[in-house]
């Protein structure tokens, strides 16, 4: 063969070669699983542990239920609401201490706390395999902890409004699959004291890491999230179904 031709066939070789490349890498780049730039509604249900020891004496795990919506407003922002119910119940031993001989106190508690947030999630690569974002947005909290003995209540309440900033990148892995994993940190929204029950607590002021696993069959979006915050130690792992709309 020719010097000549070698020049052609490899000038062939390389165009070849080079489209392939790009053919492979828009395809890759074409695979979107997103969530984010979405417009979907849903439903979660899933556990809680507190953190707190006193809390975690009544019931080392609760109960979360509640709701998401998604809305995209323009390409590369997105509305995101959730609200969620936190439900624990169980019996508490309180020491009397040793002016009465060491007995002790057996109080029936509950606990609730209701949690609403109202975020802006603003997508910094919308088309690309690994999404960056940035979420702010706000948090309202109400937070009621009750123990009765003897048809006596003791309780603390709290409630209160804070800021929540999360950054974040959603990465496409298929055409189905995607995760998403983020650090965030919410603001101090209440902070309440009972003598009553000689404790006190704190809702906020506090960094967390969350990642969630997403699914998509047709319209349905399946995820399997957790969240963990490194102040209180609380930690909560979900389970949601929404529908895209």
């Amino acid at each position: 063969m020719s010097a000549t031709n070698k020049g052609a066939v490899m000038n062939a070789f390389v165009k070849y070669v080079s489209v392939s490349l790009i053919v492979i890498l828009m395809s890759v780049i074409s695979i979107n699983a997103a969530t984010l730039g979405e417009r979907y509604a849903g439903l979660t249900f899933g556990a809680y542990r507190p953190g707190d020891e006193f809390i975690r004496s009544i019931d080392e795990i609760g109960v979360n239920y509640g709701a998401q919506l998604r809305l995209p407003i323009v390409k590369h922002v997105d509305f995101y609401a959730i609200v969620s119910q936190t439900e624990l119940e169980g019996d508490y031993l309180f020491p009397l201490g040793p002016e009465y001989n060491y007995a002790t106190l057996l109080f029936d508690c509950e606990m609730e706390s209701l949690t609403a947030s109202a975020q802006l999630h603003f997508s910094i690569l919308p088309d690309s395999v690994v999404n960056p974002f940035l979420g702010v947005g706000v948090v309202y909290a109400d937070t009621s902890i009750d123990a009765t003995t003897f048809g006596v209540t003791g309780s603390l309440e709290g409630d209160g409004v804070g800021a929540g900033v999360m950054l974040g990148a959603e990465f496409n892995l298929t055409d189905v699959f995607s995760i998403v994993p983020a650090v965030l940190y919410v603001s101090e929204i209440f902070e309440e004291t009972s003598p009553e029950l000689a404790m006190s607590y704190k809702y906020g002021d506090d960094f967390g890491a969350n990642l969630s696993i997403n699914c998509w069959a047709d319209i349905i979006l399946l995820q399997l999230s957790g969240a963990y915050y490194f102040e209180t130690e609380d930690a909560q792992a979900n389970v949601s179904a929404s529908i895209r709309f």
